[in-house]
């Protein structure tokens, strides 16, 4: 039994335009997959696992994610529920850490926890015939997830610690993870009057930016619906008579004159 304050990661995966199934894990061996929408659920005792799903996710246990602004989004749009308590990404995580570290799910586990790689565990032929069938891959394979999300966690949390940079995620990136699924799941408040007369102010005053660039070039610089690259190639190269600029060619030939 798992205490209030204990984190527990979550994953979904998704067919047809629809949530396939819902995982959780409260350690890194050991995964719950509830299947919900795909087309070989059963029928039998499907509003137990509706409710499963929604207690697990608006429990106050903290959340642990990878990239979960998609996760929360769906279950949202989709079926009404919200993911309470989201204060751990992995990808936010990792980022802490590093910034410029590549924070897709597979690479984050071959760099910190140097484990075989899963994600082709329900797509590789050879991989699903350990199964009874596809679908019970599909469901190994959101698990496995699962546990590698967990694991990461425990690892980039240590590694943060020791770096001493995990007062910045709670100071900074946990709120905004909280921040980005609540936007995802209700939106923003727009006020449409206030919208429309912003769109008018800032269509007069790219007629004044074209008006004023035309004065400074003798001739109109825009085209329909942009910046004219023919009309500023012939001002820049014939007009100020300035040195063609081409972009790199291939096998010592020059390339085509640019105006980027």
């Amino acid at each position: 039994r798992l205490a209030p304050a204990d984190p527990l990661t979550l994953d979904i995966e998704c067919v047809g335009g629809e949530i396939s199934c819902v995982g959780f894990a409260w350690r890194r061996d050991c995964s719950y997959t509830i299947p919900w929408r795909h087309p070989a659920t059963p029928r039998e005792g499907a509003a137990e696992r509706d409710r499963l799903i929604r207690k697990i996710c608006e429990s106050t246990h903290p959340k642990i994610l990878q990239n979960g602004v998609f996760d929360t989004y769906w279950l949202w749009f989709k079926e009404g529920v919200y993911v309470s308590d989201y204060y751990y990404d992995c990808m936010a995580l990792a980022h802490c850490l590093d910034p410029i570290e590549d924070f897709d799910l597979a690479t984050m586990k071959s760099l910190h926890l140097r484990g075989s790689d899963h994600k082709d565990e329900a797509k590789s032929a050879a991989k699903i015939l350990k199964y009874d069938s596809q679908f019970e891959a599909h469901l190994a394979y959101c698990g496995m997830d699962c546990c590698a999300q967990f694991e990461l966690f425990e690892v980039l949390r240590e590694k943060l610690v020791q770096a001493g940079r995990g007062h910045i995620y709670i100071d900074y990136y946990a709120p905004l993870v909280c921040a980005l699924a609540t936007l995802s799941a209700t939106g923003v408040r727009v006020s449409r009057s206030a919208r429309r007369l912003l769109h008018a102010q800032l269509t007069a005053r790219t007629i004044e930016i074209q008006d004023e660039l035309a004065t400074l070039t003798g001739v109109p610089m825009h085209a329909k619906t942009d910046l004219s690259n023919q009309r500023i190639a012939k001002y820049l190269y014939e007009t100020k008579a300035l040195p063609p600029q081409r972009k790199r060619g291939r096998g010592g030939k020059p390339g085509a004159v640019t105006v980027d």
